[in-house]
């Protein structure tokens, strides 16, 4: 197993500094952070490739606008994604750029958060979020673009649900293992099991199950949570995944370069040596 490796970037960090701190890390690729896509114009998407050089990015993260409380089970449902109605169109603007970009940039795969997808196949909600990404497929397939759901906020019948409603090729799933325990969807090790070759890229992170029934779990450090990678890079391999693992460390300052180097220390040894 000798997946790429990489973490995850904003435009304006890599227009200001550029690949070379990923690189002396040991990096391979990045996932690039869009945010709200409709902010980027082609004037600065066209300085893109001079900072990235011969660096490959493999996966686009497309974010959208409004409000968003993501570590409320309270509040989440009501603000994250393209449930909400109220903020629908913008966002799906936001994901259709994003996938324009993607495109733009020759990267294969863009993803995003869909928010808390209904798990009663019959309510109107889940009908729209079907509708979304057929439009969002339909937009990407013409420009080489794989569009990716991120797990967390469903539970893993659901998102393969999703996927299979819409019925078009080019959607995938980014694994979160991490979300996964962390929202209390599912054990991330079985939802390999559901999900099998449709998942084309792993957010690395860590954590455990929610202990305040109202909010989310904790996030760790790789290798100090719940989430066994060894059992995971184990079935992906027999899957025949060849997909970027992107390292997300849901923190800021020194700490989290400190955590990002480690864990890919880490994901070398673990896939020199797989556990059994």
């Amino acid at each position: 197993m000798k997946w790429p490796i990489g973490t995850i970037r904003s435009i304006a960090q890599i227009l200001e500094s550029g690949v070379n701190d990923l690189m002396e890390m040991g990096m391979d690729t990045l996932q690039l952070r869009l945010g709200d896509a409709r902010q980027h114009d082609e004037e600065t998407l066209g300085r893109l490739p001079g900072a990235l050089g011969d660096f490959p990015v493999m996966t686009a993260a497309v974010g959208w606008p409004g409000p968003a409380v993501w570590r409320s089970f309270r509040e989440g449902p009501q603000t994250l994604g393209v449930i909400p109605s109220a903020t629908r169109k913008e966002r799906m603007d936001s994901l259709l750029r994003g996938v324009e970009i993607a495109g733009q940039l020759g990267i294969p795969l863009a993803q995003t958060h869909f928010g808390y997808i209904p798990e009663e196949p019959d309510d109107e909600r889940y009908a729209a979020a079907v509708e979304c990404l057929c439009i969002i497929a339909r937009r990407a397939a013409p420009l080489g673009v794989t569009f990716c759901l991120e797990t967390g906020q469903e539970t893993p019948v659901t998102l393969r649900r999703l996927v299979e409603d819409a019925g078009e090729d080019n959607i995938a799933i980014n694994l979160d293992p991490a979300n996964l325990l962390m929202y209390g969807k599912g054990n991330p090790t079985d939802a390999v099991d559901i999900f099998g070759k449709l998942i084309r890229s792993l957010h690395i992170k860590d954590g455990d199950y929610p202990t305040d029934m109202y909010y989310l779990g904790k996030e760790y450090p790789v290798g100090q949570g719940r989430v066994d990678f060894g059992a995971i890079f184990e079935k992906l391999g027999k899957l025949g995944f060849n997909g970027p693992l992107i390292i997300e460390r849901e923190i800021s300052g020194p700490q989290q370069i400190v955590d990002i180097r480690n864990t890919v220390v880490l994901l070398r040894r673990w896939m020199d040596t797989p556990e059994p």
